[in-house]
């Protein structure tokens, strides 16, 4: 029998592709979340609602508001001025001379009839005794014919001559006398010396100014207020001074008095304030503010003018309540600083926006920051 030939060896079969791609592929499934069991895909569900909340939050509108508070506020009317005296003075010569003696200095406090210089007239002196002598010898010559015409020894014509000498001569004494007396340069107030003019030595003529001086205790401010208020100015009303930093002077001044006419060339109304003695801070000169308080509206919703807003010339605020925008229209009334009063419709304690508000549109959702 012929002997069976060896088989040929079996080719090895091609071993299957090994499973690494398939394990590559289930872990990118689970990194991206694609292939996460039920259990988890329902979870991630139930967590989408929470990102849409934080969303909104993203969308809505950082804002600050303030609350409508209640409080006082004043219809004022506001104007500068400069503080003058009450009573002041420019002292002159009387009569032209030259200055041979000062006695008073920027800052002495004087009285009425003091003596504040002495001018002397060159030749006066002796023009005064002529006029003297002039005088005296005219009444002795009408004494003389006097007695004279009663015994009919004079003529009447020629004694009327010696009287109106006599008369004469007396005037022109009386006048010589009274220049004299101009030689002395007295204050007319009691008051303080706030300019010498004048130096020792030198001539002056009559009407030249040579002293200043002013009454420091009463003063008082003119102010001029256009004619749209002279229906509500009177006297007595409060009033309030501040200095040129805005610092308050004094609350306690009063309205002195009111012009009655309205000046044609300014279309205002002089109102005079005076302000309560012992403010030392204020002085002739000095320029201030003042407010003139026409009339207080008490316990008014009060709000920041920063909140308004207009449209159309009409205000507006944005209310939010409930971290929502709603818009409304307000009525104002009296405006004091930077606050205002708002009449209508809103209450106290609503939330206003006071930054952040333009471009709001009704509705919007808002993160509100108190103020």
């Amino acid at each position: 029998m012929p002997q069976d030939r060896p088989r040929p060896p079996r080719r090895a079969q091609r071993a299957p592709a090994p499973a690494a791609p398939l394990r590559a592929l289930a872990l990118s499934c689970a990194l991206l979340g694609g292939c996460a069991p039920r259990e988890e895909r329902a979870e991630g569900g139930r967590g989408a609602p929470e990102r849409s909340e934080g969303a909104e939050e993203a969308r809505a509108v950082p804002v600050e508001a303030v609350a409508v508070t209640r409080g006082d506020i004043s219809a004022v009317v506001r104007a500068i001025a400069v503080v003058e005296p009450l009573e002041r003075a420019t002292v002159r010569a009387l009569t032209a001379g030259v200055v041979t003696a000062l006695d008073a200095e920027e800052g002495d406090r004087v009285r009425p009839r003091q003596r504040l210089a002495q001018l002397t007239r060159p030749g006066a002196g002796s023009l005064l005794q002529q006029a003297s002598a002039t005088h005296a010898k005219a009444q002795a010559d009408a004494a003389r014919l006097k007695g004279l015409a009663d015994r009919g020894l004079a003529p009447l014509e020629e004694l009327r001559q010696a009287e109106f000498q006599r008369e004469q001569s007396a005037l022109e004494l009386r006048r010589l006398r009274e220049e004299a007396l101009n030689e002395r340069v007295e204050s007319p107030i009691e008051a303080v010396v706030t300019r010498r003019l004048a130096h020792r030595g030198e001539a002056v003529t009559a009407g030249q100014a040579l002293f200043e001086v002013m009454d420091l205790r009463a003063l008082r401010v003119p102010l001029l207020i256009p004619d749209q208020w002279a229906g509500q100015l009177r006297a007595d009303l409060p009033a309030r001074l501040y200095d040129r930093r805005g610092a308050l002077l004094t609350g306690e001044a009063r309205v002195e008095r009111v012009s009655p006419v309205v000046e044609a060339e300014t279309g205002a109304v002089r109102v005079f304030v005076s302000p309560p003695s012992g403010v030392s801070a204020l002085r002739p000169g000095l320029f201030v503010s003042a407010e003139v308080i026409l009339d207080t509206a008490r316990g008014a919703l009060l709000l920041p003018k920063a909140a308004l807003l207009y449209k159309d010339d009409a205000p507006w605020v944005v209310l939010a309540n409930d971290d929502v925008a709603r818009l409304a229209r307000v009525t104002l009334g009296y405006a004091e600083g930077d606050l205002v009063e708002v009449r209508a419709p809103l209450k106290e304690g609503d939330l206003v926006v006071s930054f952040g508000q333009r471009g709001l549109e009704e509705g919007a959702r808002l993160k509100v920051t108190r103020r």
